[in-house]
Formats: structure tokens, sequence, C-alpha cells
């Protein structure tokens, strides 16, 4: 099973979706597992750890706040 992650123009290769919050003075993205291929965690947490590092490239992300299935990423100024 493949997965992407999609912002805008980029296309890398998780499956998550992350729209982005103009609401909120400091730069907010939003990452949603749309789909979760295994009950069991681990396999769960790879995807997300993967991804994490993968925005942190890109993204040059400062923090990561986890809730459930939704991580916040705060972006450097």
């Amino acid at each position: 099973m493949k997965h992407e992650i999609k912002h805008v123009s980029y296309v890398i290769s998780l499956d998550i979706d992350i729209p982005k919050s103009t609401s909120h003075p400091r730069e907010k993205t939003y990452i949603f597992c749309s789909n979760v291929v295994s009950t069991v965690v681990s396999a769960y947490e790879a995807i997300a750890l993967k991804a994490i590092y993968q925005l942190q490239l890109i993204y040059n992300v400062q923090a990561i706040d986890c809730n459930y299935n939704q991580l916040m990423l705060y972006k450097k100024n």
C-alpha cells in the first residue's frame, strides 16, 4: 500500500492530509491520519514518525503536538 502526504504542490510518500490554518497568528499545519493500515499501534507509529521526520526536513518544523490521530506542527518564523 502506497502512502502519500499532500500539501499544496508538495507530494511525498505517506498517507496524510495537511490542510493549513490561516486563523492563527502562528502558522499551524495539521496532519490527519486518513488511513490506519493496521490496528497494531507500532505500525501506525512507524508511519507517523516517518511523516514527522520528512515534514521536519521539508517545512523546517520547530515543535510538534500530538492528540490522538492529529498532529499539530509549529513552523519556525
